[in-house]
């Protein structure tokens, strides 16, 4: 059975200062796929991912979003449309250090104003204990550590139950075993109908999707499906992936 776009991007360019970074880009995003972007430094990975998300603007071209072009949109829809619409995961974190685990996860829904108070509270405690952060609630941001800090921000980035979750280098600043516990957490997500978009240069995180575009001096160069992840089986997909990766010139 064919799966649905939840986003379709047509001839999206962009450039900075003359400087071509995304040359003519055309891809579909299907809902409930783990999506990984990858490819060498300077492809236009991260540009990418934050002009299909909105955080960017393209040059030109189309983001088409439940029939609706995103670049079309004026500032107040397009901040009512990432409130509500996309969650994001940082590389850094961006946390509020001085409110609690609790009040950072539950600011985004309170914010969108759809629901009360006691409801959004309800579900950032659902969620941070789905995330194994029940004990860290009351917690100051600065007690925690990098990989509790992660989940703190996938948590809030899912606390107004987007159609679609974006990550930027999401393990890029934590060690080893952290890096795997928020891998499991976004993992676990998809695995629950979550569609997900992530950049990663990681092969460890590159495992995990169902889906590879591999960007090259600002195009996609390959793109390719692989079976879900399934962590008894992850020493036959490494070679799969792998391989496929140093074929496009990883």
């Amino acid at each position: 059975m064919s799966k649905s776009n939840i986003i379709k991007v047509q001839q999206l360019s962009k450039h900075y200062d003359n400087h071509k970074i995304l040359d003519n880009v055309n891809l579909e995003i299907f809902e409930s796929d783990f999506t990984v972007i990858m490819g060498p430094s300077g492809a236009g990975k991260s540009t990418l991912l934050q002009n299909i998300s909105t955080m960017d603007k393209p040059t030109s071209g189309k983001v088409i979003f439940n029939q609706q072009d995103l670049t079309k949109l004026t500032d107040k829809a397009l901040s009512l449309f990432r409130k509500k619409d996309i969650g994001f995961i940082f590389q850094s974190f961006n946390l509020i250090e001085h409110l609690s685990v609790l009040e950072n996860v539950c600011l985004p829904g309170l914010l969108l104003k759809t629901e009360s108070k006691q409801q959004v509270i309800q579900r950032a405690k659902q969620l941070l204990t789905g995330l194994g952060l029940d004990a860290h609630m009351e917690q100051a941001i600065t007690h925690l550590s990098g990989g509790q800090k992660q989940r703190v921000a996938i948590a809030r980035s899912l606390i107004n139950q987007p159609k679609i979750l974006f990550a930027d280098e999401p393990t890029g600043a934590l060690d080893s075993t952290s890096g795997i516990e928020v891998l499991d957490s976004l993992t676990l997500n998809n695995q629950n109908g979550q569609t997900i978009v992530m950049v990663t240069h990681d092969l460890k995180a590159a495992l995990r999707a169902d889906r590879i575009l591999f960007i090259k001096d600002g195009t996609i160069f390959g793109d390719r499906n692989f079976t879900p992840y399934n962590a008894s089986q992850i020493a036959a997909r490494r070679i799969e992936i792998e391989s496929w990766l140093q074929e496009m010139g990883w």
